[in-house]
């Protein structure tokens, strides 16, 4: 797996546009996410089988491992998560992760951590975040309510929920590969002028083009049903059901405000080239927008890592949880 994408563009807004990049990132989204995750976890006390210490204090640390496989297949990630999933100690609750994606939607189960952010970081290095225990806690459920009823085993929900969370977060990339684009052909800050001036007023909202067009990019997608062997009728089926689970942005993946995927699809690469909500005009061709990136872009280049949240450490003082942290 190459570990130098972004490396050239990541130089080169180095030198020409450092204001693009933020070298020292704060609370983003990834730190709010995984405490999010964490604290939705005490809430529900799913840590009290913990091992406590006496003079020591619990805390719990999510343990982060890159994938890394001889056999660069999606075959072989998953195979991988779900050995992580195996092996994890506990698991969480339906109404723990009901409550997540409620406030996070499908990054309840994994996220994109951008270049512009974390390139540099060692702690959180840039790629895709996959939470096995959420994703497969959750395909069972969906398998239950929905999966059974469609004829799947519970071995193709998983597999199709889990490569449904994957194209989905592949999308961010695809996103940010895009806005990268614009800047080292303009000069021009846009990533985060774009995050600033539309992806984060349109947040939680039927306007957020950014999370619906991800999960139409899933449904619409010719890798998703390559890679799970599932019919695309029965995978729309069974996904448009789940989706209906998501709160909004996420659950609007069919557009209808802006006509369909389509032509939000063009909407949405203005929105970024411009960095407005309300960009004028729109682009006239699919060469235009961000999901003609699918096939030009490589998966194999991403580095993915799998994150375990069940994994809770003994600190023996309150100096080595600011450590932690």
């Amino acid at each position: 797996m190459k570990k130098n994408i972004f490396k050239e563009e990541f130089n080169w807004l180095s030198r020409h546009l450092p204001e693009a990049l933020i070298q020292t990132p704060g609370q983003g989204n990834y730190e709010n996410v995984i405490q999010s995750i964490i604290q939705e976890l005490q809430n529900n006390q799913e840590f009290a089988n913990d091992l406590i210490e006496v003079n020591r204090l619990p805390i719990h640390v999510p343990e982060i491992t890159r994938w890394e496989s001889n056999e660069v297949s999606f075959e072989s990630l998953f195979e991988t998560l779900l050995e992580m999933y195996n092996s994890s100690e506990g698991s969480i609750s339906m109404e723990t992760l009901s409550a997540l994606t409620e406030d996070l939607g499908r990054e309840a189960f994994g996220m994109y951590l951008p270049m512009h952010y974390y390139f540099q970081s060692r702690k959180n290095p840039w790629g895709v975040y996959l939470f096995p225990e959420a994703i497969f806690q959750w395909a069972k459920n969906l398998y239950q309510v929905k999966g059974k009823s469609l004829g799947l085993s519970l071995r193709q929900v998983e597999l199709a929920f889990t490569y449904a969370v994957f194209r989905h977060e592949l999308f961010h990339h695809q996103v940010e590969c895009f806005s990268t684009k614009q800047e080292v052909l303009n000069h021009k800050v846009n990533y985060n002028a774009y995050g600033d001036n539309v992806n984060g007023p349109c947040s939680k909202s039927e306007d957020w083009l950014e999370e619906a067009l991800a999960e139409a990019t899933v449904l619409n997608s010719k890798h998703v049903y390559h890679n799970t062997k599932i019919k695309a009728p029965i995978f729309r089926k069974l996904y448009e059901f789940d989706l209906k689970r998501m709160p909004a942005g996420y659950r609007d993946y069919h557009c209808r405000k802006f006509g369909g995927p389509e032509k939000a699809h063009k909407l949405f690469a203005s929105q970024i080239a411009q960095c407005k909500i309300n960009p004028i005009p729109a682009p006239a061709t699919k060469m235009c927008t961000v999901s003609a990136n699918e096939f030009s872009n490589s998966w194999k280049k991403v580095p993915i890592y799998m994150v375990n949240f069940k994994k809770p450490k003994s600190i023996k003082s309150p100096r080595e949880i600011f450590n932690y942290n």
